[in-house]
């Protein structure tokens, strides 16, 4: 589905007409959060290097940085996410992480915003609908829209759960 057509679905099921610009503003706006926050986690993922610098261990990222999936030291392996951490576009890796050889990053960039009718989500198209009921909770505050978005992505959360379930207790602090 395009922006048109999630749009236009979401204007049907809510038994609304197309042509109220505020209504148009809140299912559009809600469309591309929704997206985003999809995309975050179902967005084609790219892999950088960088070259570590040893007098910092701080790694920029692009300004378009969404989402880090690994990371990788080119001697020591993949870094567990307490190893390092993310303000802004800064990667700040722990004091026991060499700053000699490479880190092979791979990201999720922020996809390009819906805006014409013809755009198309970046997404897998099983998420689109998820979208449509996003935009619908937005513009009425009816739960029930939100419980089928979250149904939908439900899936996309599985391994945070897993995540948040460990006994790992250590957290990279943030030293200036």
């Amino acid at each position: 589905m395009n922006l048109k057509e999630i749009y236009t679905m979401a204007l049907d099921k809510l038994n609304l007409q197309d042509g109220d610009r505020r209504t148009e503003n809140i299912l559009k706006s809600a469309i591309n959060y929704a997206y985003l926050e999809i995309a975050s986690r179902d967005h084609n993922a790219i892999e950088l290097e960088f070259e570590l610098d040893e007098d910092s261990n701080i790694v920029y990222l692009p300004s378009n940085f969404l989402t880090l999936l690994r990371a990788k030291h080119s001697s020591i392996g993949v870094l567990d996410a307490n190893e390092y951490t993310i303000i802004n576009n800064r990667l700040i890796l722990g004091t026991h992480i060499p700053l000699s050889g490479e880190l092979y990053l791979m990201m999720i960039l922020v996809p390009d915003e819906l805006v014409n009718d013809d755009d198309v989500p970046e997404i897998n198209s099983k998420y689109h609908m998820a979208l449509v009921y996003y935009a619908m909770f937005m513009y009425t505050d009816d739960v029930s829209y939100f419980n089928l978005y979250r149904d939908i992505i439900a899936e996309l959360y599985i391994e945070d759960e897993i995540i948040n379930d460990s006994s790992v207790d250590e957290c990279v602090k943030d030293v200036y």
